[in-house]
Parts: structure tokens; C-alpha cells; sequence
């Protein structure tokens, strides 16, 4: 399928269209070919669910494959009927998914993303439920994705938890600079349009490189029908996207608490911030005691408002952040 803008920002269409991600592709088929389960982690927007649809496009000639997202789901009951659904085409129980599974004898990898979400679930020892279907199920195999990295550690990497030891683990990070470059100069070169890669760069490092601020950016830029010119237009487009979000945003951020707005605007500004409860930072933003900040710090993390980057906690939403940056 022929696409008229080639830089996507949701979906799957085929490798042509697939920035790289190469070795991590061949490690996930390698350990699904090999009967190894995958715990994938990653902040959202990295780019997880198009390296899922990557590696099946590899394995559907061998597995049968199933993607499954649950970060909307909140109970027991509904991810059951969602995940029935999706293997069986019918609501069904847990127990008869797994035997139509087995009873089918044809291998099949389920990708679960947001798998963390099943800890919010008010239901008690969902975890030890599934794993106890899941090891019995020889024909199956699984991905078990997720963007809350404290959380996954919990489920996969702590020795209390029912599902320690039984994957192999994968973490994903920005694509390398170089690659994704070359990526977008085969389109715009294609096409006969310019390509500056100074641009590029300065949009990738804007945004660390993470896959769907670029695609964002690059996919306005290509809707313009201009080339990649300057640093200037990549400017340009990121505040036209900012602007565009102006009243969203603006609901957004008076949706929180008084101290949630302050920390957030102040996040905004200063960008990656070490020391959330620091006095120098507390003072320098007029922001109430220490105690306050770090239980408002504790509701926004929460709920991916802020993040935990190795420079500092950042505004989750890249592009918020910047529309905070002048408020």
C-alpha cells in the first residue's frame, strides 16, 4: 500500500514504512521462534506497538498473532472478554480461551500491551491467575508490553512477583539518529524534495529522538509539500502543533490542582528537573512546602502527567511541555 504521507503517527503499514528497529526486530521473532516469552518496556510514544507489528509481519507465516491493548481496560471481567474476543472471536472464559488455544495446535504469539494495567485492577492475584494459564499453554507464546517501567519491574523483575524469571526482557529506546535520518531522507529524496539533515537533527534532538514527536513533526513538514529545510521551519511547524492544542492544553492543565499547575509549568520551563523537592527549585517557583510538592509530584507521575527521564522528571507530553514553557 502506497502511502501519501509516508512519516505515520498511529498504525502499521508494512516494513517500507518502519524506521529500522532492526536488531530489536530480530530479537523478539528470535525469542518467540525459540519459545521464549518477551517483557517489552518502553515510555509510550517509543514506538512498542509498530515493533510488535514488525516482528509479526515476520512470525505470521509460522504463529498465528493476536495484539491486544488494555490500557482502557480496568477489571478482571472486561480484560477476560477482551482478550476471549480477540482469540476466540467470542466472549468466553479465561479457562476456555486457553483450551481452544491448546485444542487448535497451531503455535501463537499474544502481544498484551500495557500489560501494568492489570495491576489497577481491583480484583486480587490476577497476575498469579494468568501465569498459571500461561505456562500450561506449550502452543502460546507472549509479549508483554509496557510504558510503566516501576510497575513492570514489580511483575517481572522482583522475585515476589508470580511471572519472575519467565521472560526475557527487552527495553526499547530511541532510534539511533543516523538511521532514522536515512529513513526520512529515502522519502523526501523520492519524492524530489529537499533534505536538510542539520533539520533532522535539530528535530530529533528537540525531542530526544522519541518516535512520535519526529513522525509528528516530519508528517506536517511532508503535508506542507515543502522539503526539509532549515532548523527555522522545524521550529515553526512544533509551535504551528503547539498552537493547534492551545485550548485542549489549556483544559488540560486546569483540570489539576492548584500545586499540580504550578509544578507543572515550572517543569515546563526549566525542562529535565533533578530535584523536585529541592529548596533552590521550590523558591525559585513559588511553589508551597516541600511535603505538598512531593505528594502532587506523587498524583502526576500517577497519572503520566510528568516522567522520570535518566536527566530529570520532564513533562510526559513533550509537546505540553512546550506550550507550559510560555504560560
Amino acid at each position: 500500500m502506497k502511502l501519501e504521507n509516508p512519516f505515520l503517527i498511529r498504525g502499521y503499514a508494512g516494513p517500507e514504512y518502519f524506521c529500522d528497529r532492526e536488531t530489536e526486530t530480530a530479537q523478539l521473532v528470535a525469542a518467540i521462534a525459540n519459545g521464549r516469552d518477551v517483557t517489552l518496556v518502553a515510555p509510550r510514544r517509543y514506538g512498542k506497538t509498530g515493533l510488535i507489528q514488525n516482528a509479526f509481519c515476520e512470525l505470521e507465516a509460522s504463529h498465528a498473532t493476536v495484539y491486544i491493548d488494555i490500557f482502557s481496560i480496568d477489571n478482571l471481567t472486561a480484560f477476560v472478554q477482551t482478550f476471549s474476543s480477540a482469540i476466540v472471536g467470542t466472549k468466553a472464559t479465561l479457562k476456555d480461551t486457553f483450551d481452544y488455544i491448546a485444542a487448535s495446535g497451531r503455535k501463537i504469539v499474544i502481544a498484551i500491551d500495557e500489560f501494568q494495567q492489570i495491576r489497577e485492577f481491583p480484583e486480587k492475584g490476577v497476575e498469579a491467575l494468568l501465569r498459571s494459564y500461561i505456562q500450561f499453554a506449550p502452543n502460546a507464546h507472549f509479549i508483554f508490553a509496557g510504558s510503566k517501567k516501576h510497575m513492570m519491574d514489580e511483575m517481572f523483575v522482583s522475585p515476589k512477583g508470580p511471572f519472575y524469571q519467565s521472560t526475557q526482557l527487552m527495553a526499547l529506546g530511541p532510534i539511533a539518529e543516523e538511521s532514522y535520518s536515512d529513513f526520512a531522507e529515502k522519502f523526501f529524496r523520492k519524492a524530489g524534495r529537499s533534505f536538510d539533515k542539520v533539520a533532522f537533527s535539530h528535530i530529533y534532538g528537540r525531542f530526544e529522538g522519541i518516535t512520535w514527536y519526529v513522525q509528528m513533526v516530519l508528517n506536517r513538514i511532508w503535508s506542507s509539500g515543502a522539503g526539509l529545510e532549515s532548523a527555522a521551519q522545524v521550529d515553526a511547524t512544533v509551535t504551528e502543533i503547539v498552537e493547534g492544542a492551545d485550548l485542549f492544553y489549556y483544559d488540560l492543565l486546569r483540570s489539576q490542582t492548584m500545586t499540580e499547575q504550578a509544578i507543572l509549568k515550572a517543569i515546563g520551563r526549566e525542562g529535565p528537573v533533578k530535584a523536585i523537592s529541592a529548596a533552590e527549585f521550590i523558591s525559585r517557583n513559588s511553589l508551597p512546602a516541600a511535603s505538598t510538592v512531593r505528594s502532587a509530584m506523587s498524583s502526576l507521575k500517577e497519572r503520566d502527567l510528568v516522567y522520570l527521564t535518566e536527566d530529570g522528571y520532564v513533562v510526559y507530553d513533550r509537546f505540553f511541555g512546550l506550550w507550559l514553557a510560555g504560560k
